[in-house]
């Protein structure tokens, strides 16, 4: 289930997050909701993509543009 959480104000400013694209800093952000208390999840973009982006049609989030994300996080 989805959880609650806060970003910190330093994380507009931090160099690694400012690397990702304006797609990977919105999905970064809600992996944070699906994520276990430790972080984890399920690394399928399609899935992610029903979670994080549900009513955004493919040309803003599709699941290949999602698979390029999780890339530019790694």
């Amino acid at each position: 289930m989805a959880r609650i959480r806060s970003i910190h104000p330093g994380f507009w400013t931090d160099d690694k997050v400012a690397s990702l694209s304006l797609g990977g800093r919105l999905l970064f952000q809600g992996l944070w909701t699906h994520a276990d208390d430790e972080g984890r999840l399920q690394d399928n973009p399609r899935q992610l993509k029903a979670l994080v982006f549900p009513y955004d049609p493919p040309s803003v989030a599709s699941t290949q543009k999602i698979d390029g994300w999780l890339n530019e996080m790694v």
